[in-house]
């Protein structure tokens, strides 16, 4: 799709076009403030969301996956989880 995904450890996944002219990016997913895995994170500490990668087929299935720290019964836990996105 020739886009650019930037994630933030707060939770906050942003994209763009990949054009050097770009000036603007949306939202594409806030998971920090939502759902009972919400995220934890804290700066300088290796906690909150941590990672994004999207499936080989994602143009056709458009799965995606997320590496990400939640509280959970009180205690931190690591969560790798799958997400769909819209068709659109």
């Amino acid at each position: 799709s020739n886009r650019m995904f930037v994630i933030s450890q707060n939770g906050i996944i942003s994209v763009f076009p990949n054009t050097p002219t770009t000036n603007a990016a949306q939202t594409f997913l806030n998971i920090g403030t939502t759902g009972a895995n919400r995220i934890t994170f804290a700066a300088n500490e290796e906690r909150g969301l941590l990672g994004m990668a999207l499936h080989p087929n994602y143009r056709n299935n458009r799965q995606f996956f997320l590496y990400y720290t939640a509280q959970i019964a009180g205690v931190t836990r690591m969560i790798l989880a799958r997400y769909l996105t819209d068709p659109a």
